[in-house]
């Protein structure tokens, strides 16, 4: 009894070690001539709806991987002499919204740093 289920975990390891190497074969043709995967999205065919593009401008705004806070930073000038660069700048950071926090007169969330 012991043997036969030695032998049946034996063959379920080796079915699942085989499971994990990869194909070394060609990708095969996708129905539309493209070969590899179809993950490619083609943007010359179709045109994306306006909510569709409203949404990827999100995309474009850096923000931390490990807070999901938005890093928001707006240059606004530079003063530059032979021995100093010194830049002041606008930045955002987002704490949550607490109605009793005052704003400042950048803005709520957002400090001149310089």
């Amino acid at each position: 009894m012991q043997k036969k289920f030695l032998l049946a975990i034996g063959c379920v390891a080796a079915l699942g070690a085989g499971a994990q190497i990869a194909s070394k074969t060609s990708p095969s043709a996708s129905p539309g001539g493209e070969t590899g995967q179809m993950a490619q999205v083609r943007n010359d065919i179709l045109a994306l709806s306006p909510e569709a593009e409203a949404i990827g401008k999100y995309g474009l705004l850096p923000v931390s991987l490990h807070t999901g806070i938005p890093n928001i930073s707006i240059p606004l000038h530079e003063i530059k002499t032979p021995n100093l660069s010194l830049s002041f700048s606008l930045n955002y950071h987002y704490n949550g919204y607490r109605p009793t926090e005052a704003a400042s007169w950048a803005g709520l969330g957002w400090s001149v740093q310089g």
